[in-house]
């Protein structure tokens, strides 16, 4: 299983044009092969801040939905907003 958690931080004027994007990427990702679990959402206590969490079942699955017209579609959307940070951890795990 691959696990993605990030964070995207963007000015807070620029909050509900990522929204916006997140919304059909987040139902268009949800539906791909090999993703278990699909998660986007704003930190209650800071605007402007948003918390990402996938689980994929293999490399292979993560690296599909990377080359989606979805995910290509939400990182354009991304080019036009101010974005002041992204951090993605990426790790590979297993069930116990």
């Amino acid at each position: 299983m691959i696990i993605v958690s990030g964070l995207i931080e963007v000015a807070p004027e620029y909050r509900q044009e990522l929204i916006a994007a997140a919304i059909p990427y987040v139902q268009e990702a949800t539906a791909d092969a090999g993703n278990i679990e699909f998660y986007f959402g704003e930190d209650i206590d800071v605007s402007g801040s948003f918390y990402l969490y996938q689980e994929w079942a293999s490399h292979s699955d993560r690296s599909k939905h990377l080359q989606s017209s979805h995910a290509q579609a939400f990182r354009t959307s991304l080019a036009a907003i101010q974005i002041l940070s992204i951090v993605l951890k990426v790790v590979e795990g297993k069930e116990l």
